[in-house]
C-alpha cells in the first residue's frame, strides 16, 4: 500500500507560537517543517534568542520580546526562579510586551498555534 502526499487546496499562512525552553520550542519546529512540507507557509514566533535555531530549519521567525536566557540570568530572573513573586508592576510589564510582539507575529496569519 503505497501514501499519497496530496498538496493541500491552498496555502494557509500558519504562526506558531511558544515561549519557554528550547525543549518548548523543538517539537513546534517539527510540526512547522511538516506543515511547510504540506504546502504552507509557517512562521515560528518564540523568544529572540531561538532565531537561529528556528532559521536552520528554513522556518521564518518572528520574536517575541525577550531573551529568556538573558531574563532568567537577571536578578528579576533569579527571584523568580528562587520562587518569589515579581512585583505587579514588573509582572505586568513583561506580560504585556509579550503580548504586543506576539500579536504582532500573528498578523495576516489564518492560523494560530
Amino acid at each position: 500500500m503505497s501514501q499519497s502526499s496530496t498538496a493541500p487546496s491552498r496555502q494557509l499562512q500558519i504562526t506558531i507560537l511558544t515561549v519557554g525552553s528550547r525543549g518548548d520550542l523543538q517539537p513546534y519546529c517539527a510540526l512547522g517543517i511538516g506543515l511547510k512540507r504540506a504546502g504552507h507557509k509557517v512562521k515560528v514566533a518564540a523568544h529572540e534568542n531561538f532565531e537561529s535555531f528556528v532559521r536552520k530549519f528554513d522556518l521564518e521567525f518572528a520574536p517575541i520580546t525577550d531573551n529568556m536566557e538573558e531574563f532568567l540570568q537577571s536578578k528579576q530572573g533569579q527571584r523568580l526562579i528562587a520562587g518569589e513573586k515579581l512585583k505587579p508592576e514588573e509582572r505586568d510589564k513583561l506580560l504585556l510586551e509579550q503580548l504586543e510582539s506576539a500579536w504582532g507575529a500573528c498578523i495576516g496569519s489564518e492560523v494560530i498555534m
